[in-house]
């Protein structure tokens, strides 16, 4: 083989297995807070709607934002 010919090996796996998320779990404190800032974006009567601004709904992209993860975040 030439010195100029490159061989590309595949990532080796990882050694350990994947543990679980250790933020999957809520405290009863935090949880009590995810289901206000989730029921305040989502509520149905009145929509929530931004402040000051004229068709102020929520679009299906700012939506996407109320994922679990996003609000924990």
């Amino acid at each position: 083989m030439a010195s100029a010919d490159k061989v590309f090996l595949p990532i080796p796996p990882p050694s350990a297995p994947h543990k679980d998320d250790p933020r999957a779990v809520l405290s009863a404190n935090e949880q009590k807070m995810y289901d206000e800032a989730l029921s305040h974006f989502t509520r149905s009567d009145p929509v929530y709607s931004i402040p000051n601004v004229e068709k102020g709904e929520l679009t299906d992209q700012e939506k996407f934002w109320l994922s679990r993860e996003c609000i924990l975040r």
